[in-house]
């Protein structure tokens, strides 16, 4: 059995970096992992999501896409994380690193 890396299945499976179908699967899976990080946020806030939505003045349902990974902007994930008092680090390796 031959075993191979996570960058060589995406390779194979999605294509090679700048393909339009990796391009759009690594951009889906970052909006998820921003989703996971507020949503786990939350919880150790121990805020429900109606409490969360409350605060920044939108619907629960809002919330709730927002942690399943649509509609993240960064506005929407600066808000959500100062209404719960986290302190976020956002590192763009190109340009260099920013605080919300």
């Amino acid at each position: 059995m031959k075993l191979y890396s996570i960058d060589t299945v995406e390779d194979l499976v999605l294509g090679v970096k700048g393909n339009q179908n990796r391009d759009e699967y690594e951009v889906e899976l970052e909006q998820f992992y921003v989703g996971e990080a507020i949503r786990r946020a939350r919880i150790l806030k121990n805020l429900t999501q109606e409490e969360l939505g409350a605060r920044v003045g939108v619907q629960r349902s809002q919330i709730s896409r927002i942690e399943k990974g649509y509609n993240i902007t960064l506005a929407n994930m600066s808000k959500l994380f100062k209404a719960m008092d986290v302190n976020v680090k956002i590192e763009i390796s190109e340009i260099g690193t920013f605080l919300i």
